[in-house]
């Protein structure tokens, strides 16, 4: 397995190694969506913008979305689900994310670790796949990292219908 070990600081441990693996990208196997998570728990941490349990699924739902438009390739190994939140409006849930951190009360304050200790995330996968999948998290931080929950609701429910239109019609 090769890897990069990246020294950060995080809010909720002061000294964490954070391990990038390129082991998910053997044959292109989806991700797991916990991996497309911890990428951007490392960017909120960075810039210090909380990140809640609604929000970073719905960054990680923009990526998956974004992705496969791209690259006409399935990302993350699970579906989500749209389930009705507080205001009325769906959210796309990922039951990994969910479970791993329904404890978070407010912002999430340390990443998944795998059940051997080590932190994965995606931004360390090789060159391809790996500098397409970095660029589109990029992205969907630098534009929505600021948004406020209900209007990242929003845009997510509007390119879920005109991805389920294209579906049905196309």
């Amino acid at each position: 397995m090769n890897s990069t070990i990246l020294y950060l600081t995080n809010p909720a441990n002061s000294s964490r190694i954070l391990k990038i693996s390129e082991r998910n990208n053997i044959g292109g196997v989806p991700l797991s969506a916990l991996h497309v998570c911890n990428s951007f728990l490392w960017r909120s941490f960075e810039s210090k913008i909380g990140l809640t349990v609604e929000k970073v699924m719905l960054l990680v739902y923009l990526v998956s979305y974004y992705y496969e438009l791209k690259t006409g390739t399935t990302l993350l190994k699970e579906k989500c689900v749209f389930v009705e939140y507080i205001n009325k409006l769906s959210i796309p849930v990922y039951y990994s994310v969910l479970n791993e951190f329904s404890m978070s009360r407010t912002y999430i304050t340390k990443y998944y670790v795998e059940k051997n200790g080590e932190i994965f995330d995606a931004d360390g996968l090789p060159l391809g796949r790996g500098f397409l999948l970095r660029q589109t998290i990029d992205q969907v931080w630098s534009m929505n990292a600021n948004t406020q929950l209900q209007e990242l609701q929003e845009a997510v429910i509007e390119l879920n219908s005109d991805y389920l239109k294209i579906k049905t019609t196309g």
